[in-house]
């Protein structure tokens, strides 16, 4: 679902007014990257934030793995059989202005990893050297992901894998996110006496869309980020309906309040 509202999203030269409505189930229970294990959360996240690999479509209709933050990919085979994999970022802002940087992913990939964090996808990285150990010992060091320098990332695996690039290199649990805001947040939730929810209260994304107009339960309108670095062909807003049961998400695609709906009904399946 979340690849076919990237096709649909990219379908037409972004213009003023220019809008996309879609319904992918009921609402997003996170927007959390770790934990989001729904449709509706993966399909929001993958259109607010952009990982170091992305998900596109040929003209047959084939989808291919295409360079997203990284501008380039060099692997190293070692003499101990572990496999180097260098991300060379291209140029980028977050919505609040700050350049996105290597240190993000290595944030993001240790809070990934911790044992602490009780992600369902941590395993995900259980093919990065170190992931064990840093697990064991509760020590994200350990774990053999880095930023040489601003612009490039580094991970060591433990051997060669064709599917790590689609597989853990476009998952929304891998997504970039910065330390300072993710802490801010939570510790200001802490201080209000409520669960630490970062993501309620500002979120700031590196993606093709940023989070302009939520109705609780009801819709989220996203608008084209100012930030992103790169020319995209896309609606100026892409707006998710919710809808709990997938006859009622039938329903707002007959009334035409939406452009696509995903899951079909029975009826529409048959």
């Amino acid at each position: 679902a979340a690849l076919c509202v990237l096709l649909a999203a990219g379908c037409g030269q972004q213009e003023s007014g220019m809008e996309l409505s879609v319904c992918v189930g009921g609402s997003y229970s996170t927007l959390d990257p770790i934990y989001a294990e729904d449709i509706p959360s993966q399909t929001v996240l993958v259109h607010l934030y952009e990982n170091l690999m992305r998900v596109v479509a040929d003209q047959a209709g084939n989808s291919n793995v295409v360079n997203g933050m990284a501008k380039s990919v060099e692997t190293e085979k070692n003499a101990d059989g572990t496999v180097t994999c260098r991300f060379q970022l291209r140029s980028a802002k977050w919505s609040d202005g700050e350049k996105v940087t290597a240190e993000d992913f290595v944030y993001a990939w240790q809070r990934l990893a911790d044992p602490d964090s009780h992600s369902p996808y941590a395993a995900l990285l259980s093919v990065v050297c170190g992931y064990q150990e840093a697990r064991l010992a509760k020590d994200m060091s350990l774990l053999q992901v880095s930023a040489p320098s601003d612009t490039m990332f580094e991970v060591t695996l433990t051997g060669n894998y064709d599917w790590f690039l689609r597989e853990v290199c476009t998952s929304p649990a891998t997504l970039p996110l910065r330390q300072d805001v993710v802490q801010r947040l939570k510790e200001a939730g802490s201080a209000d006496g409520e669960a630490a929810s970062w993501w309620q209260d500002a979120l700031v994304t590196n993606g093709p869309y940023v989070a302009e107009e939520l109705a609780e339960g009801s819709y989220l309108r996203l608008a084209a980020s100012e930030s992103y670095g790169t020319s995209q062909s896309s609606p100026a807003d892409l707006v998710f309906q919710f809808a709990s049961t997938a006859e009622e998400g039938q329903a707002l695609y007959d009334e035409k309040l939406v452009d696509a709906v995903w899951p079909l009904s029975e009826e529409r399946l048959t």
